[in-house]
C-alpha cells in the first residue's frame, strides 16, 4: 500500500506542475495563435485531454487504479454527460476518455493557486446565476463541446442520501441535447470525501464507468409533454425556494460574508449551518456560521421554534377548518403525530 501511496503522490505532483505550467505559460500562448475563442478553447480541451491521458494511464501502470469502461463513451459527441461522483479523481478520468469536454466547477477552485489560471480558460464555475450558467453552458454546447455536470455537486458516500441539482435538466430543455448518464463505481474507496487525498484503498482499485440509456429530449415529442416537464422544473424551483425559507436558509445566508464562498456553498448544500454527514455534523468547527446552529426561519417567533413542544403549540387544537399540507419528509413528521394530511406536495425523494 505505502509504494501504491508514492506512486499516487508523484502523480499528484505531476498534475499540479502540469497544471501550473499550462496556466502560465501553455495556453497563454495556445492564444497568440488562435483565430477565436472557440478555437482556443478547442485546442486548450483538447492538450488537457491527451495530458490526463497520459496520468491516468501512468496511474494504472503504477497499480494505483485500473479504469473499465465501455469503447461508447469514448465516442460521446456534443452531449450533457451527468455522473456519479464518488471519487476526487472523476473528473480526472471522464476527461482522459472522453475528448473535447468542459465541466461544470466549484468557484472555489479559482482560490487554488494550481488550477485557476486552467478553469480560467476553460471550465464553467458553478457559483453564477441560473441564467449564466445556462448561457455558458449553451454557448459551449453550440462549439461542439460535451459538457460535464455530478448533479450532486460534490463527492458522494455510499450511504449518504444525496440532493440531485437540476441543472442538467434544465440545461437539457433549453438546448434540447441529448443527456448521457454515467454510473461511476469503485472496488474500494479511492480518494473519498472528507478524508485525506492518499486515502487509496488497500489494494488496486479498480473504476468501473457504465454508461446508461440515454435521454433525449426529442423523444418526449408531444409539446404538452414538454410543457409538464417545464411546468414541474418550476414547481421544484418554487418549492425549492419555500423549503430554503422555511428552514431558514436566507436567514442564514444573510448572515455569511459575501466573500465567504466555501460557508456560502456548505449553507446551501446542506440546507443549513450544519452538514448532514453524519461524520460531520457533531463537528463544531465544520460550520457555516461559528456558535449557535440554530436559526429561526421568520414564520414564526423565535422563542416559540425554540420551545420543545414547538409542534404541539403550533398545531394543537386544530379547528375544523383546517387545512394540514405536507411536503415530501413533512409527511413522516405528520405520521408521528398521528395526524392525515389534506394535501401531499413535493416530488418525494426524501
Amino acid at each position: 500500500m505505502l509504494k501504491r501511496q508514492m506512486f499516487c503522490f508523484f502523480g499528484l505532483v505531476f498534475f499540479a506542475i502540469g497544471a501550473i505550467i499550462l496556466g502560465i505559460f501553455v495556453f497563454p500562448t495556445v492564444h497568440l495563435f488562435c483565430h477565436s475563442e472557440k478555437d482556443y478553447k478547442a485546442q486548450c480541451a483538447q492538450i488537457v485531454h491527451k495530458l490526463w491521458k497520459i496520468l491516468v494511464k501512468y496511474l494504472e501502470i503504477t497499480n494505483v487504479l485500473k479504469v473499465e469502461y465501455q469503447k461508447e463513451i469514448a465516442l460521446i459527441k456534443n452531449k450533457i454527460i451527468v455522473a456519479s461522483h464518488p471519487s476526487y479523481v472523476d473528473i480526472l478520468i471522464l476527461i482522459a476518455l472522453v475528448p473535447n469536454s468542459l465541466s461544470i466547477v466549484k468557484k472555489s477552485i479559482l482560490n487554488n493557486f494550481i488550477m485557476k489560471n486552467v478553469v480560467k480558460s476553460l471550465y464553467i464555475t458553478n457559483d453564477k446565476s441560473v441564467e449564466d450558467f445556462l448561457s455558458q453552458s449553451q454557448a459551449a454546447l453550440s462549439e461542439g463541446f460535451n459538457i460535464i455536470i455530478f448533479p450532486t455537486g460534490q463527492r458522494t458516500d455510499k450511504n449518504e442520501n444525496i440532493h440531485i441539482h437540476k441543472g442538467a435538466a434544465k440545461l437539457a430543455i433549453l438546448t434540447n441535447t441529448p443527456i448521457v448518464p454515467i454510473k461511476i463505481t469503485t472496488s474500494d474507496e479511492f480518494m473519498p470525501k472528507n478524508q485525506s487525498i492518499l486515502n487509496i484503498g488497500k489494494h488496486k482499485v479498480v473504476f468501473e464507468l457504465k454508461m446508461q440509456e440515454e435521454i433525449n429530449i426529442s423523444d418526449f415529442s408531444d409539446e404538452n409533454e414538454r410543457d409538464f416537464v417545464r411546468a414541474m422544473l418550476q414547481v421544484g424551483e418554487a418549492i425549492d425556494t419555500l423549503y430554503a425559507r422555511q428552514v431558514g436558509l436566507d436567514k442564514i445566508m444573510a448572515r455569511i460574508p459575501a466573500d465567504d464562498i466555501i460557508s456560502q456553498s456548505m449553507a446551501r448544500r446542506n440546507w443549513g449551518v450544519m452538514p448532514q454527514s453524519p461524520k460531520m455534523k457533531n463537528d463544531p468547527e465544520c460550520r457555516a456560521l461559528a456558535g449557535d446552529a440554530f436559526t429561526p426561519v421568520g414564520i414564526y417567533p423565535a422563542s416559540l421554534q425554540r420551545s420543545k413542544d414547538f409542534c404541539d403549540k403550533i398545531f394543537f387544537p386544530l379547528k375544523e377548518e383546517d387545512i394540514i399540507i405536507a411536503a415530501d419528509g413533512g409527511y413522516d413528521t405528520l405520521k408521528k403525530l398521528s395526524l392525515k394530511p389534506d394535501i401531499l406536495l413535493g416530488d418525494f425523494d426524501s
